[in-house]
């Protein structure tokens, strides 16, 4: 079997915990069946090396590659973040596409195939590690833990220009363990995303922090309106009774007459307005709506989602 190996450095830091180090998960980048290989643990728990990839040698490695780190944060005893990994890519279960004629190689079509497709790879990846921790770790929309003010920012100060300085924020990180390392990659490598909802609730908090309260009341509504849709449908299921309602408010007062155990938000018709006035009357949201938005979201998905848990399978509609 051609055996391709290849390392890869994480667009976003995934913490860990250390014991995930020195590792093999067996999971799927598209179509190539993949053994990611993290770093092997050395010295220090939180410092690692190269991992051990069939036909690299130990001499081919750049020592100065930063496999692991471990910042300064809350909540990371006996844990450290994952930066780089290793691949031994292959053809095993799926058949890897070929794109033009100098690929009939299995070496060149597996390598140009990886090449192409691992950065939505990832993006599956960070799309379940970002749910199943609730850290905001989208490498597409960041949030810094650390940044220059401004950003740019210089000031005159003692008779030259100086950078602005730094605005710290020390993060409280979830650490993976290697069972849900594996569970997540299963997940991504069936081409399962985690359940819509949590997805959006993420992005509604994550837009809030970068004071982006539009994004941060439309991903809230949404999400909401996502778990009001399903509960109807098993309602609907269950009972024969006709949802005719289309907004959330009235879909709300529908489980309110149709489910004893459901009760609605105390704020959630002023997340209802405030999703109005932003998408008919194109208005701003203020910060306060937005906050507001983003904790009806949090309660209402903890109370109605879908499991986040990538062990469970994902329910839809």
């Amino acid at each position: 079997m051609v055996i391709v190996s290849a390392q890869y450095q994480l667009p976003h830091h995934i913490w860990v915990e250390t014991a995930v180090l020195g590792s093999r998960f067996d999971t799927y980048i598209g179509a190539a069946r993949a053994t990611v290989v993290t770093p092997a643990p050395e010295g220090l728990a939180d410092s690692a090396r190269q991992p051990s990839l069939k036909g690299v040698p130990v001499s081919a490695w750049d020592p100065a590659t930063p496999w692991t780190t471990t910042y300064a944060a809350f909540n990371v005893a006996n844990a450290t973040a994952l930066r780089h990994i290793g691949l031994e890519l292959r053809e095993d279960g799926r058949d890897v596409p070929v794109r033009f004629l100098h690929q009939q190689n299995q070496e060149n079509r597996i390598a140009d195939y990886t090449a192409n497709i691992i950065a939505e790879w990832f993006a599956g990846v960070e799309d379940w590690v970002s749910v199943v921790t609730g850290e905001d770790i989208n490498h597409r929309q960041p949030v810094f833990d650390a940044n220059v003010i401004g950003p740019g920012l210089q000031l005159w100060r003692g008779g030259k220009w100086r950078d602005g300085g730094f605005r710290v924020m020390t993060p409280r990180p979830q650490p993976l363990s290697a069972v849900f390392l594996q569970a997540i990659l299963d997940r991504v490598a069936d081409g399962e995303q985690p359940p819509v909802e949590h997805q959006l609730r993420r992005d509604s908090l994550g837009a809030f922090r970068r004071r982006d309260f539009r994004k941060a009341v439309l991903d809230a509504a949404t999400s909401v309106e996502r778990c009001l849709i399903v509960l109807i449908g098993k309602i609907e299921q269950r009972t024969g009774n006709k949802c005719t309602a289309r907004s959330i408010v009235s879909r709300s007062n529908w489980l309110v007459r149709h489910e004893p155990s459901y009760q609605p938000h105390s704020d959630l018709n002023r997340l209802a307005d405030c999703r109005n006035a932003v998408i008919h009357a194109g208005e701003s949201a203020s910060e306060s709506d937005a906050r507001s938005a983003v904790e009806v979201s949090i309660a209402v998905v903890d109370a109605l989602g879908a499991s986040r848990d990538p062990r469970q399978p994902v329910s839809g509609l």
